[in-house]
This record gives C-alpha cells, sequence and structure tokens, in this order.
C-alpha cells in the first residue's frame, strides 16, 4: 500500500477546470468527460444493487478505480486477449535509468 500515489492529480479525470481549459479543442477533453460519465454510471448502478455502497463517496469510488486501472496490464491466456492485475510488474520501469 505504500507503494501507491498519495495524489491522483496526475490522472486526467481529476484535472481541475482551469487544467482542463489547456486542453479546449482537444478530443482528449471528450474522453475524460465520458471518462467521468461512465464511472458514475458504474457508481450508481453499484449503489442501486448494494444500497449500502452509498456510504463511499461518488470520489473515493473514482479514486480507487484509477488506482486499480492503472495496475492492470492486456495479456493473453491461452490466445484470449484479457486484463491481468499485476501488482508488481507497474514497478518496474518507475526508476530511471531502469
Amino acid at each position: 500500500m505504500d507503494i501507491l500515489p498519495k495524489s491522483l492529480r496526475d490522472f486526467p479525470i481529476f484535472f481541475t477546470d482551469e487544467e482542463k481549459a489547456f486542453l479546449k479543442g482537444s478530443p482528449f477533453l471528450n474522453q475524460i468527460n465520458e471518462k467521468l460519465e461512465d464511472i458514475k454510471i458504474d457508481y450508481d448502478l453499484i449503489c442501486k444493487e448494494v444500497p449500502s455502497f452509498s456510504q463511499f463517496p461518488l470520489q473515493e469510488y473514482s479514486e480507487v478505480r484509477m488506482m486499480v486501472a492503472s495496475r492492470i496490464f492486456g495479456i493473453t491466456v491461452d490466445g484470449v486477449k484479457t486484463d491481468g492485475f499485476v501488482p508488481y510488474a507497474d514497478m518496474l520501469n518507475h526508476r530511471r535509468p531502469r
């Protein structure tokens, strides 16, 4: 847990309005907004199915979801493309020089 980022400000979905303004006219801004909408839809669905989940704020859910999503790798298992959660793999190239 100690290796996880303390701040998620580098994730585009957490950019401030001022930071997003630099992206005006870029399709990337639309991708950010679509991701935020997708996260909200998923959060609402979870809360509908498990009402006690609403004790966790959307912001906290979004942060945890980004922590997990940033550590998922695309892999192929027996010829089938899938995602894998590989906790140590994301640490391999974080130091320079490699």
